[in-house]
């Protein structure tokens, strides 16, 4: 399947059942009553009308989960193939940890956000605009490959277990 480029898509990929990630005959069908004049996109029929509106600022949630008490820092990265902004990071650990996240490009680990402590206790600590660099919400270059750094135990302190990091994105 190619490279997907509206959110439109990613989210009805992310919606499907079938493994390779493409639409099933039941999917298409329900958007066919939705959207009576049709075009091909992507094998997905959406109506050129509703098209903007499907596409503009919708939401992608990138949630990554890493269980257990971890030993060493973890690094992430992936990609979209359409300009995004990050808008938000929620991060925590179930214990009371001293484990730091930076968010950045394979160029500059810090160019998003620098290390940047996360949530304790099963507490999720919220991270927006005013954490991030200059105080702006990045906008990331379609292909741009996205680095998040967990330093599992900050300044050799404690480790975190049980990290759970979400980031919100919207295209554009």
């Amino acid at each position: 399947m190619p490279l997907v480029q509206s959110t439109t898509a990613v989210f009805i990929r992310a919606m499907s059942p079938s493994f390779d990630g493409s639409p099933t005959c039941d999917q298409v069908t329900k958007r066919e009553e939705v959207f009576p004049n049709l075009y091909r996109l992507y094998g997905i029929e959406i109506d050129p009308l509703e098209k903007e509106k499907l596409t503009m600022l919708r939401p992608i949630c990138f949630h990554k989960l890493l269980a257990g008490t971890l030993s060493a820092d973890e690094t992430f990265t992936f990609l979209f193939p359409f300009d995004v902004q990050l808008i938000h990071i929620a991060a925590m650990a179930s214990n009371d940890s001293d484990a730091t996240l930076s968010v950045g490009t394979t160029g500059s680990a810090a160019a998003h956000m620098a290390a940047t402590t996360i949530g304790d206790s099963g507490t999720m600590k919220e991270l927006n605009r005013d954490d991030f660099v200059n105080s702006q919400f990045p906008h990331i270059a379609a292909g741009t490959v996205i680095l998040a750094t967990l330093d599992h135990d900050g300044s050799s302190g404690t480790a975190a277990q049980n990290v759970e990091i979400q980031f919100t994105f919207v295209e554009g």
